[in-house]
């Protein structure tokens, strides 16, 4: 499961009177994992539903009434735990839709495993549900969508208007359950617009989309389907959402010539040692977008694993690790880290150049664009 931490929204008008501070938590592939309990190993695992009621009681705490809580699909499946009540016990209401209802979640899109058991199943789940589900392209027969398009909640005097999106990847890997069903689901880019633009409609002051989808290549032939991973498509809609939550992929960016400033500090001496100075270069100058898979390949990253076993190879690693005598671990971790000591001046120089930058006309620009989500416009001559 991953929690995302949670965002602070300060939405300011004219008079203070209509400033509100909103808190927006959002979960993304939970599948299944009510209890922080891995039932192949029979032992304690991180995360976990459980686990997360305990942050959420502390932000409900503390900004009462603001709290907003989404989840961006795959709860259903994905554990034994989860395949239990879904093909054996059909106790209702099911108990991962029952932890959150207790949770008190607000809305839900669905992911692609959610339809594993069946269009009856998700549906059944989504009558026991307290919160509502979203989806502005899983459509039946008819061309009716399968749940509500858009959700518009009061928070105060916002009105925060929600959307969610399903990877078009489940026309193929749930095939069966959505033909026997006769249910399509849409490509992201062709639905996006009209579900923004009813938002916009709506009145929305925060147009929120949950999106099971990522960011990258398709693992599939998308003809007559759709990419798979779809989620920079939302960057040419209009109008644009303000939040955009998303599953399924990682990916990696170090933005800090775009933003207008020196790629510093960590930029300029871990890069060029975990990848080398050619690609460093590339990413660092150009900004480009580095996946998971990507990272593990140039050395940037030790290893890419799927989303759902993350937590899982980690401890499993450190598991390794502790059985190891500590001296030796400790006394080889202090002798590689002499490259990055090594690279002192490296580090000095590039963090006084990123300060410098922060006080020039292009990190003014930078920002702007940033903020009004467009492509900035930097002079060709510096003022430096």
């Amino acid at each position: 499961m991953h929690l995302f931490s949670a965002l602070l929204i300060a939405l300011q008008a004219v008079a203070p009177s209509d400033t509100a501070h909103i808190v927006i938590v959002a979960t993304t592939d939970i599948h299944g994992r009510v209890f922080g309990w891995d039932y192949v190993r029979d032992a304690a695992a991180p995360g976990g539903l459980s686990r997360a009621a305990t942050a959420l009681e502390t932000l409900r705490s503390r900004y009462p009434g603001r709290l907003v809580l989404l989840d961006a699909g795959d709860l259903l499946q994905g554990n034994p735990f989860a395949t239990f009540y879904g093909r054996y016990d059909k106790r209702q209401p099911q108990p991962v839709v029952d932890a959150l209802n207790a949770l008190q979640y607000d809305v839900v899109t669905p992911g692609n495993h959610d339809f594993d058991y069946g269009l009856d199943f998700l549906r059944r789940a989504a009558t026991q549900a307290t919160y509502r589900y979203v989806s502005a392209n899983v459509e039946d027969s008819s061309g009716a969508p399968l749940f509500p398009k858009t959700v518009i909640l009061p928070r105060g005097v916002i009105k925060i208007g929600i959307t969610g999106f399903t990877t078009p990847g489940t026309m193929l890997w749930d095939r069966a359950q959505l033909a026997a069903s006769r249910v399509h689901v849409r490509r992201i880019a062709g639905a996006a617009p009209a579900a923004l633009a009813r938002l916009e409609g709506e009145g929305a002051d925060l147009k929120v989309v949950l999106i099971h989808s990522g960011f990258g290549a398709s693992s599939y032939d998308t003809t007559g389907v759709g990419p798979e991973n779809d989620a920079a498509a939302l960057a040419a809609v209009n109008p644009k959402p303000d939040i955009v939550i998303v599953g399924r992929t990682a990916r990696i960016i170090d933005g800090h010539t775009r933003l207008g400033v020196a790629a510093g500090d960590h930029a300029a001496i871990v890069w060029p040692l975990l990848c080398g100075m050619a690609k460093a270069k590339y990413y660092l100058l150009l900004c480009e977008t580095v996946t998971g898979e990507e990272a593990e390949r140039i050395g940037l990253a030790s290893m890419c694993v799927d989303d759902d076993k993350v937590i899982e190879t980690a401890r499993g690693v450190c598991e390794r690790l502790v059985r190891l005598p500590p001296t030796a671990v400790r006394w080889t971790k202090y002798a590689l880290n002499n490259w990055l000591r090594a690279a002192g001046p490296a580090f000095d120089a590039s963090l006084a150049l990123e300060f410098m930058g922060f006080s020039g006309p292009d990190v003014g620009e930078g920002v702007a664009a940033l903020r009004e989500k467009r492509r900035p416009n930097f002079k060709p001559q510096s003022s430096y």
